[in-house]
């Protein structure tokens, strides 16, 4: 990547990127229920807020991400991690406070710990399987949180 650095891009490709990039975000069979880009005239877009995940789709996410991220191994990570760019606060569109409550909920659950005694902040990793998760998802009556 470095090669490329200050080297004009073609309009071609910055066409193509936002051709790829819209059909995704308002394609009924893509992205278009996540309500992320609302078309308001020609070639002009509203970036929306999305409804937040629901905390047991956040714990999914979490434990997908950790695993990918940092491997099976590893117990803790820092809690600033998670609101890094191109993590899970990016994925979702979500601020640090949502996840702190996600986390609290899921420390309720038994999954993670977060220890706030002295920066940096560590999130421990005290459970891995997403079954719990996926049945509190699915469960008939489950509610968003």
């Amino acid at each position: 990547m470095q090669e490329l650095k200050g080297k004009e891009i073609a309009t071609s490709t910055i066409e193509s990127t936002k051709t790829a990039f819209l059909s995704s975000y308002l394609n009924p069979d893509g992205l278009a229920r996540l309500s992320v880009l609302q078309p308001t005239d020609q070639n002009r877009y509203l970036v929306q807020e999305p409804d937040p995940p629901s905390v047991w789709v956040f714990g999914l996410a979490l434990l997908d991400y950790w695993r990918a991220t940092y491997g099976e191994n590893r117990l803790t990570i820092n809690l600033d991690d998670l609101s890094a760019p191109g993590a899970l606060s990016d994925i979702f569109l979500i601020g640090g406070g949502r996840i702190n409550r996600y986390l609290q909920q899921l420390a309720d659950e038994g999954y993670v710990e977060v220890y706030r005694l002295a920066p940096p902040y560590q999130v421990v990793l005290r459970h891995s399987d997403p079954a719990p998760l996926l049945e509190k998802l699915y469960a008939p009556d489950s509610h968003d949180s």
